[in-house]
């Protein structure tokens, strides 16, 4: 073999494994019986969010009991901290979600978006339909509210400017 063939011959073979390497992650649930979102996202390293984590009701899941009104005791933080519309992205076409007295109301909710909350101290528990999230109130200033929302990473929201 000359110089220049056998130099291609190696960079052939380095481009053929370096593609395999994607195969060998697809091979962790390709050809199973069973395929789920869970084995695609763990082989990934991504978290798995399901339609009804985001923006819809699943008919295939019961709705979970809840409580007929949202609830408030032992307060941390002012009330006027807390209600009002909030969005995690300013510039984004609509806000995430509204707190008042009443309700918890997911913004873009495919289905009933009013959800009962009961807030103790610095701790939040919204009661979606067919799951409920636990989120810690870090900070409530008025502008800024952080919450870290079953125990992951605090999500910065302001205030909605309409």
């Amino acid at each position: 073999m000359n110089g220049p063939f056998k130099g291609l011959l190696s960079v052939s073979v380095l481009l053929l494994l370096s593609s395999c390497e994607g195969d060998r992650k697809q091979d962790a649930y390709v050809g199973t019986d069973s395929v789920t979102e869970d084995s695609i996202a763990s082989v990934h390293q991504r978290p798995v969010i399901t339609i009804s984590e985001a923006n819809t009701d699943l008919d295939s899941v019961e709705n979970i009991e809840r409580p007929a009104a949202s609830e408030i005791t032992n307060l941390k933080f002012p009330l006027s901290n807390l209600y009002g519309i909030w969005t995690y992205d300013p510039e984004g076409p609509h806000a995430d979600f509204e707190l008042n007295e009443k309700w918890f109301f997911v913004v873009d909710y495919d289905g009933d978006g009013s959800m009962p909350y009961v807030i103790k101290r610095d701790s939040i528990i919204v009661y979606y339909n067919d799951f409920i999230s636990r989120g810690l109130i870090k900070e409530a200033t008025g502008e800024i509210l952080k919450i870290s929302w079953d125990g992951q990473e605090a999500t910065r929201y302001v205030r909605w400017a309409q």
